[in-house]
């Protein structure tokens, strides 16, 4: 299990800036609309708006960051996103670029380097948690890493993205207890969406089968009446081959959410109803 494709970090929002400087591309229309390319990933239209562009101004290596950053040609934004750190312009922005700059060298294999920005940025962000744990972890610093994440998670509680990478790191540290012991935490509060305990028991199924039933045991009887725990708990039976069961969850399921109606009809027929 690669901890890089777990995870997809959607940081690549357009910050604002200031003017384009002298090529007629100045006023915010143009600007929008050169952030809307971007973000929509129309590339080729937004390439057409850089080549009119002064090349030696801090938004044109900005967003040829971006843009090559977009086309996966992480050497190649890693050079405009330097050059754009160059200009004093750059202050207000500085720390998205190098928050971009740090995850086109985890893309690269080169977690060292990504550490080495990510230690520039001083504001704490869950972009950063997520990033800074997988580049320690990347370098070895395996302990370091979980800390690191344990100590975002607190600060920024409940969150999706933080709680499934903290589960997987304790997993992948043969920390079976202790991720056991972290979701019952989670789940305590039940405002926290149900999606990264159920992430957190598809791990456990595979080293403790005991704990993982446990688990969703626990989930179920702390929400009753949500319709996802209700579909997974039918999946679950499912795998035991307790169609029955597996049926009448679905069913449920599917009364409190129609999304749900279709493993509801399979599962029936499947059970003989």
């Amino acid at each position: 299990m690669n901890l890089k494709t777990v995870f997809i970090f959607m940081f690549l929002t357009i910050f604002a800036t200031s003017g384009f400087g002298a090529t007629g591309l100045e006023n915010d229309s143009n600007q929008f609309k050169l952030q809307s390319y971007l973000r929509h990933n129309q590339l080729s239209e937004a390439a057409a708006m850089l080549k009119a562009m002064d090349t030696d101004s801090f938004i044109y290596n900005k967003y040829n960051g971006i843009l090559e950053l977009k086309k996966e040609n992480y050497k190649r934004s890693n050079h405009y996103l330097k050059k754009a750190l160059e200009y004093k312009n750059a202050k207000t922005d500085k720390e998205d670029l190098l928050a971009m700059l740090a995850q086109n060298f985890l893309k690269l294999n080169q977690p060292h380097e990504s550490v080495k920005f990510l230690e520039q940025i001083k504001t704490k962000s869950v972009q950063k948690s997520l990033l800074y744990s997988q580049a320690l972890w990347d370098s070895g610093k395996k302990n370091k890493a979980l800390v690191y994440l344990q100590d975002g998670a607190s600060v920024f509680k409940g969150n999706e993205l933080l709680e499934r990478q903290k589960y997987l790191l304790l997993f992948k540290s043969s920390m079976i207890k202790e991720l056991f012991m972290s979701v019952n935490k989670y789940l305590l509060n039940i405002k926290n969406p149900v999606e990264p305990a159920l992430y957190a028991i598809s791990l456990l199924k595979e080293k403790d089968t005991y704990l993982s039933e446990k688990l969703f045991d626990q989930l179920e009887s702390m929400r009753t009446k949500n319709a996802l725990v209700l579909k997974e708990q039918g999946a679950f039976e499912l795998e035991k081959n307790r169609v029955h069961i597996a049926s009448l969850y679905f069913s449920k399921a599917a009364h409190l959410d129609k999304k749900f109606s279709f493993e509801a009809s399979v599962s029936a027929l499947l059970a003989g109803n």
